[in-house]
């Protein structure tokens, strides 16, 4: 709909946003922190605060400087969330959670998905992608250069493969490739063949190590 105009306040009660790293008042302790931020909003904001904290195990009693880089992103999230905003901007949100945290806020972000929450998610993870957003955007030195659906993204099982054979040339010419990396015995090529495909193909051809790494 509208363009946000950056000096509404109405506007901005309905963003929430997460950096990639979190700095807040290390004199306060958490409890603190997440009075001063509920102050700022009229409609009562208590039951989804401590749903937050709940779920995402934050200990209220502690300061803010005595907090894990894994804690502070904690609660950053709850910061974030808990004003249950229409438009979340998330920035490499789970870099320090343990893996049963971010579990949890991958649940936290389907459930606002479910809300019909419009989400910005800046990652460099692939699997974070295919796990939580519809469409992804690649950009490239501050520029969008592509939107794509992630549906579509994760049919083409981008991968790059090494082949370590002392048949290169053959396996080139079989498979019609361009190679990032070549040596007397090493390839390196991104691969778009569907895997039995490549399989098939590359079966005919002694080789001595084979490495398929997904793409990141």
């Amino acid at each position: 709909g509208e363009i946000l105009d950056k000096n509404n306040i109405n506007q901005k009660e309905l963003i929430g946003y997460l950096p990639s790293e979190v700095h807040l008042y290390d004199d306060l302790t958490v409890k603190e922190m997440l009075d001063y931020h509920e102050s700022f909003y009229k409609k009562n904001l208590t039951k989804r605060r401590k749903e937050l904290v709940t779920r995402l195990q934050i200990d209220e009693t502690k300061k803010i400087e005595d907090l894990s880089l894994g804690n502070l992103k904690k609660v950053g999230i709850v910061l974030a969330l808990m004003h249950e905003p229409k438009i979340l901007i998330l920035d490499e949100a789970t870099s320090g959670l343990d893996p049963v945290i971010q579990e949890e806020f991958y649940n936290l972000l389907k459930e606002e998905k479910k809300k019909k929450t419009t989400i910005f998610y800046s990652t460099h993870i692939l699997s974070e992608i295919s796990k939580i957003c519809d469409r992804v955007g690649m950009i490239k030195n501050g520029t969008l250069i592509k939107i794509e659906e992630v549906a579509e993204l994760q049919k083409k099982e981008l991968s790059f493969i090494t082949i370590t054979s002392s048949n290169i040339d053959q396996i080139i010419e079989e498979l019609k490739i361009k190679p990032i990396l070549k040596t007397k015995d090493t390839i390196k090529f991104k691969n778009v063949i569907e895997i039995n495909k490549l399989l098939k193909i590359l079966s005919k051809i002694k080789i001595d190590k084979l490495l398929i790494e997904p793409a990141n």
